[in-house]
């Protein structure tokens, strides 16, 4: 029964909607919204593949470049793939074999953030030089609107550069913690949110943080959005994930234990619209994947043992997709356009309907990079590290294994494990348009570059100490005891030597990469600026650089807490001979530890100011801070 005024969905023995008490006269009605909605996706999807001819993109060449045979298999698939936002009405008549679309009232949680305002998912874009800039007509002003449009509304906003990459917000979800006076979220903008009690080992984020899904003690399903709890209207949910864009979260429901392992009902829950889909029943609850924007999900269904089941894949919950036997999804692209799945020991990529890429075999386990649309994937493979872009053959990019990609401060990854019959697939959602043109870290302890080409070209080595620039395009690193600075990666990389005769243990800088510190093994803070080095200070235990480079803040023996304002003279901000400070940087945000009589409080810093945001009791580490040993030199010695 659909409510021919609000659009509303009830079961057939409903006689009045409850939203809007509306009389329900059932089919003639909802066959005019299904009909409504069916003209209207038509319409959205003619729309949308003109505008993604006119974009001429890759991931669009996909169901251009197939047979027509295979486009008409793909748009019986993504069928009113855009129509929800195209009609207001919510209805159960989309056209699926499978879903049972059911709309999920969204209700505000009792709670208050202290200021209230809300802002979008920040996209961290960095201005090329200004001789790589470009002269805007009518034309370019059009295009940077609709840029501009894009960064507002898109978590990961997709450019011709490789300067973008996800990051922290005002809304951020920077940690969630228990107090004295209940559960608290604390944001990256410093507020805090009253929460419910929660179950600490069922919450998951999206990938900037600002869209946070949690589980109550009642089982209750809450989301943290917009500075904001919202029930969801779901309970007793196993196998919670949220997308990468904060968009969608997919759970299981009514599980149980069918031939040794858990299956259960899936569903994908819409999280603006706060309406409920079920994809499919018997889905083994491990096995849920999604796609970056969530519309997609993948699955193994149809499970009767370790060697006998099936990968499955859904758009928004529609028909679904048959990937294979024994073919389990690690990663999957909007809409299916890729797919990367395992079989058994060995990994494939396909594109839509086109023949499998194998791309490795004789796995246990391995690890893989994504870029933000899941076009490009590093991966590791006997020992070196490949690529595969848009389905594509492997190429080697370098000899050896590559362990994560290098961003500034408060660049974001997330990652998930994937595990199988016979070994797992680590995988690390890098947020960035494009794995090319980045800076990435090795197992031996290299810091390499991926060039246009996708060669690597080798900056650094036998280093774990080191810096990158929000722009990506230079880094600072201790090479074995002095500062050096790199830049010009095209290039092989040009280094310049900026410490002189000082033994450097500690490398902090700002993004720019203007104000660098660095603390010797005689734990002296000094400044570089330019060719000359300035001390700071001595004994010093600990040290961090605030976002913007203009303080640097740092602890004298363990007890004094101080700050240097661009390389200046010290100041105290804080002292207390029976505590034990450290300070440190958590994606940018610097803050402070006080420890005392076995209670920890910590201070956010914004400049001279200390605003402490929570307290806990401390642990056996903690108390261990400004003991007569140097925890530090101790590990070192174990190893000369």
């Amino acid at each position: 029964m659909v409510c021919s005024k609000c659009g509303k969905v009830f079961a057939e023995n409903v006689r009045f909607c409850t939203n809007c008490g509306t009389e329900l006269k059932a089919e003639e009605e909802a066959g005019a919204v299904v009909a409504a909605e069916d003209e209207a996706s038509e319409r959205t999807e003619a729309e949308q593949s003109a505008v993604d001819s006119a974009e001429g993109t890759d991931a669009v060449a996909v169901g251009q470049e197939d047979s027509a045979e295979e486009n008409v298999v793909a748009n019986e698939q993504t069928e009113t793939g855009d129509a929800e936002i195209a009609v207001p009405q919510e209805s159960s008549g989309e056209g699926t074999e499978v879903a049972v679309a059911e709309t999920v009232e969204t209700e505000v949680v009792s709670g208050e953030v202290t200021d209230g305002k809300k802002k979008k998912a920040k996209v961290k874009d960095v201005k090329p030089p200004k001789e790589e800039g470009k002269k805007f007509g009518k034309a370019g002003i059009g295009l940077a609107l609709v840029a501009i449009l894009l960064c507002i509304f898109i978590p990961v906003a997709l450019s011709s550069g490789k300067e973008e990459y996800v990051a922290l917000s005002d809304k951020s979800v920077m940690d969630i913690y228990s107090g004295d006076e209940g559960f608290f979220a604390y944001f990256a903008d410093g507020k805090k949110l009253v929460l419910d009690d929660i179950l600490f080992s069922n919450v998951c984020a999206s990938q900037d943080k600002t869209v946070y899904c949690y589980m109550n003690e009642n089982g209750e399903v809450s989301i943290i959005k917009d500075g904001k709890a919202l029930k969801t209207g779901i309970e007793d949910a196993k196998g919670i994930k949220v997308s990468a864009a904060g968009d969608t979260l997919v759970y299981f429901s009514d599980c149980e234990y069918q031939n040794g392992t858990e299956v259960g009902t899936l569903h994908l829950y819409f999280i603006k619209k706060g309406k409920d889909v079920v994809v499919a029943e018997e889905v083994v609850t491990n096995s849920a994947v999604l796609s970056p924007n969530g519309e997609t999900v993948a699955y193994v269904g149809e499970y009767d043992a370790a060697n006998d089941f099936r990968g499955f894949y859904s758009v928004k919950g529609k028909k679904e997709v048959e990937v294979g036997k024994e073919k389990r999804v690690f990663a999957i692209a909007d809409k299916g356009a890729y797919v990367y799945y395992a079989d058994d020991d060995r990994i494939y990529v396909q594109k839509k309907k086109k023949e499998a890429e194998k791309l490795a075999s004789d796995l246990y386990s391995t690890g893989v990079l994504m870029n933000a649309d899941c076009t490009e994937m590093l991966f590791v493979y006997d020992g070196k590290t490949y690529v595969t872009v848009n389905a594509g053959e492997k190429q080697k990019v370098f000899g050896k294994e590559i362990e994560k990609i290098l961003l500034n401060n408060d660049g974001l990854t997330a990652g998930e494990i994937l595990r199988g019959g016979r070994g797992a697939v680590s995988v690390t959602y890098t947020g960035v348009e494009s794995l090319k043109e980045h800076l990435y870290y090795t197992d031996t302890d290299d810091i390499v570059y991926l060039m246009e080409n996708y060669e690597t070209e080798r900056l650094a080595s036998d280093t774990d100490k080191f810096a990158v620039a929000d722009d990506g395009t230079s880094l600072v690193y201790i090479d074995g005891a002095d500062v050096v600075k790199v830049t010009d990666f095209e290039k092989s990389g040009v280094k310049t030597d900026l410490s002189k005769d000082e033994d450097a243990r500690y490398v902090y800088a700002d993004g720019d990469l203007k104000h660098v510190y660095f603390l010797n093994r005689e734990k002296e803070l000094y400044y570089i600026k330019g060719k000359k080095q300035k001390k700071i200070a001595d004994d010093v235990t600990s040290a961090t650089v605030s976002a913007d480079g203009k303080y640097c803040y740092y602890v004298v023996e363990n007890e004094k807490f101080c700050y240097s304002k661009k390389g200046g003279k010290g100041k105290e901000l804080f002292r207390d001979d029976e505590a034990k400070i450290t300070c440190e940087s958590d994606y940018g945000i610097s803050v402070a530890k006080i420890a005392l009589d076995k209670q920890v409080d910590v201070y956010r810093l914004d400049g001279k100011k200390m605003e402490v945001f929570r307290s806990y009791e401390s642990n056996m580490f903690e108390e261990l801070l400004g003991d007569e040993y140097d925890w530090q030199e101790l590990y070192d010695s174990m190893f000369e």
